[in-house]
């Protein structure tokens, strides 16, 4: 059973800095616990070390695209049944 007082963490991947910087602080003022990172391999690296119950990922980044991240992500059991949410700028 999830514990209903912990706040619901989200990772926001954008390479963006003033979207990530808006992202990031809109969902804070709307009581999310947040993590934001600039690409794609951080993106899944904060997954490897973090447990997120969303992500927000950018479509085109450096490095590695949102696409993949969603692919890398799914494939962390834990991640199974997590929304991944995919936004694009253009």
């Amino acid at each position: 059973m999830k514990d209903l007082a912990r706040p619901i963490a989200v990772m926001v991947a954008d390479d963006d800095p003033n979207l990530l910087h808006i992202l990031s602080s809109i969902l804070t003022k709307l009581g999310y616990e947040v993590d934001s990172v600039e690409n794609g391999r951080l993106a899944i690296e904060a997954c490897q070390s973090s447990h997120y119950d969303r992500v927000i990922t950018d479509g085109e980044m450096p490095e590695v695209d949102g696409i993949e991240v969603t692919h890398a992500i799914r494939q962390m059991n834990r991640y199974a049944e997590v929304p991944i949410i995919g936004i694009s700028g253009s």
